[in-house]
């Protein structure tokens, strides 16, 4: 099953290993706010989490905390596709000024 970010994706990192979970950073199209980002993550060893979760699945999600309660070592896959994360957003962000 894809999350509202994949159905409405502009762009996804490929997915980086932190630890024992994988992540990827989706890029997508918000009806509102215009492009977004959010971070999703899975659990490869799992095998009844086949597919990936939404940040807010984490179990120490917090979106009152600066990180919302994720990794700190995201900002590795944030580095490493910087310049394509940042493509889409400043697309998406044209998509909805016209």
């Amino acid at each position: 099953m894809t999350t509202y970010q994949e159905n409405r994706a502009l762009y996804q990192t490929p997915t980086l290993r932190i630890r024992k979970h994988e992540w990827k950073c989706v890029v997508y199209a918000h009806d509102i706010y215009g492009a977004c980002t959010n971070y999703h993550w899975r659990n490869p060893d799992n095998p009844d989490m086949p597919d990936f979760q939404e940040c807010r699945a984490w179990p120490n999600y917090d979106g009152n905390d600066t990180y919302n309660g994720l990794p700190r070592s995201l900002i590795k896959l944030y580095r490493k596709y910087e310049a394509e994360i940042e493509a889409a957003l400043a697309t998406g962000k044209k998509d909805q000024a016209a």
